[in-house]
């Protein structure tokens, strides 16, 4: 009678080290890739949320004060001593966010809101290159870094239209994100503030 014998066959040693080396090809390929779609729609995600909470805090200011002029910068007119500068905006639209932090100079703020997101709040001439039609003259300018980054340009340009965004608050418009109107910039610059609109709109700051 002939016995038959089983025979188990597995995997060699060079077999497992070469799936093995695949898989790390793949993952390298890969992981990088979505990690960098995930922190697009996450600051998209920031973005958005502080637009919501800016506006709602504005709007609820305007209520309380009876009116927020961009004209009244500091609440005695343009310019100011830094110290007049800083409590009147803890005193009206900075009253009604939560801000861990705050300073100013005689003609800008900064502050840093609770979840981590630092802001340069300054007032100027209107700048077309910030695509917001508007018949005013002066505007509040936003500059919000989702991250907590310096949010200056000067510091990072960078991370425009990344991590950094603008808004835009006049008296006719309310609070608008930067490229509301027109965002041509945005085509031949990925670094222009004028992209915070697309950003919002498509909800990631790849535009590609």
């Amino acid at each position: 009678m002939k016995r038959h014998t089983l025979t188990q066959e597995g995997f060699t040693l060079a077999e497992v080290l070469i799936v093995l080396a695949v898989i790390g090809v793949i993952a390298a390929l890969t992981i990088p890739t979505l990690m960098s779609e995930w922190q697009s729609r996450a600051n998209a995600t920031k973005l958005r949320k502080f637009y919501s909470i800016t506006a709602q805090a504005l709007d609820l200011a305007k209520v309380k004060q009876g009116n927020l002029d961009t004209l009244d910068w500091g609440g005695a007119g343009r310019g100011g001593n830094g110290a007049a500068l800083l409590a009147w905006f803890n005193s009206t639209f900075g009253a009604q966010m939560k801000i861990i932090e705050s300073r100013s100079n005689e003609n800008a703020i900064w502050y840093k809101t609770a979840d981590g997101m630092s802001v340069f709040l300054d007032d100027f001439n209107i700048d077309s290159t910030y695509g917001i039609n508007t018949t005013d003259t002066y505007a509040w300018y936003f500059y919000v870094d989702v991250n907590g980054n310096d949010p200056t340009i000067a510091v990072n340009p960078q991370l425009v239209g990344k991590s950094q965004f603008a808004f835009i608050y006049t008296n006719d418009r309310g609070l608008l994100p930067s490229g509301a109107d027109n965002s041509s910039d945005c085509d031949s610059n990925e670094h222009s503030y004028a992209c915070t609109a697309r950003v919002l709109e498509k909800g990631t700051t790849k535009l590609d």
